[in-house]
Order: structure tokens, then C-alpha cells, then sequence
């Protein structure tokens, strides 16, 4: 996603008090820890936790593979993907059980996958998963021809939206309206 490029939100969301704007939803993206890629195989839903990068830059989201497994037969088939991230907090104890709601930030993006060819593109890629997940320790870095073994995946995004509750009880009687 180039900036300036403005998002289209497929669904409206139905809490928009709880919506992010979409710098904040781009910063809690780049951020997160784990991932979670939805894909669909076979006619079944298929998600997976997945270490990623988040390029700023290039307003994609870079995810590493083996070359081959279930991610990359479903995406073989269908381009279309959803990435999510999240963050659960704590519980909010409210008086009517209906009323409990979690202290929580997510983001949610629809994205077009495609596989990254160029090995240098790939070694790129590799090496800010690295930076971003490996201690400092190990300062060998990955080189094209170290990731001709690997798979690095392109999400282009398409749409995404950010949701986050910082602690407001909604009264029950207003959920339900």
C-alpha cells in the first residue's frame, strides 16, 4: 500500500468507537509479534501463526516459508488472503456479565499474495525478519544464494482495519440496540 493510497473497507465496521485510524493501524501492524494467516484450501478455512515484516516503506506485509506445505498449495490456488494481528490485555470486570469486555488492539488486513522470486529481494526480506525477531548475537547475514532455500510470501494489502478497546464498558443496553 503506497501512501497516500487511500483504503477501502470492505465491511463497515459496526463499533466505530473502537476503530483506529489506519496510521495507527499501520503502526500496530508493524509492531506485532505473531501473525496469523486465513487462507482457504480445499473449501476449509486454514489459519496459521506466522512470524512477518511489515515494510513501512513499501506498505507490505513479507512473511517466510518453507517452498513447500499447505500455505503455498492454498496460495497456488487463490491469491486472496487475510492477515491478522493481535494483542489481549486484561479483562474488564463490569457488573452484568454481558457487560465483561477485554482491554485489546487488532488489526485485520485483506491482501493479494504472491511469491517473491529474486533472491536478493528474498535475502532483504530474510534479514529484517532477522533483525526483527533474533537477538544481535548472530550477525551473519542472509545472503541470495542462502535464500534460494526458502519461500519469502508478498501480501499486497488491499483494505485493513484497526480495532482497539482501552478500557470503556459499553452498557449492555446499548450493545443490543
Amino acid at each position: 500500500m503506497k501512501k497516500g493510497k487511500k483504503m477501502e473497507r470492505l465491511y463497515p465496521m459496526t463499533r466505530k468507537e473502537r476503530q483506529m485510524s489506519d496510521d495507527n493501524a499501520k503502526r500496530f501492524l508493524y509492531e506485532g509479534k505473531v501473525g496469523r494467516l486465513g487462507l482457504c484450501h480445499g473449501g476449509e478455512p486454514y489459519v496459521v501463526p506466522v512470524f512477518y515484516v511489515y515494510d513501512l516503506k513499501e506498505g507490505q506485509i513479507f512473511i517466510h516459508a518453507a517452498k513447500k506445505g499447505r500455505k503455498i498449495d492454498a496460495m497456488s490456488i487463490d491469491k486472496k488472503v487475510c492477515f491478522e494481528v493481535d494483542e489481549a490485555k486484561e479483562l474488564v470486570v463490569a457488573s452484568l456479565p454481558c457487560e465483561y469486555d477485554f482491554i485489546y488492539s487488532s488489526v485485520i488486513a485483506f491482501c493479494k499474495a504472491s511469491f517473491v522470486e529474486d533472491n536478493e529481494k528474498k535475502a532483504n526480506v530474510l534479514n529484517m525478519i532477522k533483525a526483527k525477531y533474533a537477538s544481535t548475537a548472530n550477525e551473519i547475514a542472509v545472503t541470495p544464494s542462502m535464500a534460494e532455500g526458502t519461500m519469502v510470501i508478498k501480501l499486497e494489502i488491499i483494505s485493513i482495519m484497526g480495532k482497539e478497546n482501552k478500557g470503556t464498558i459499553i452498557p449492555y443496553s446499548l450493545q443490543i440496540q
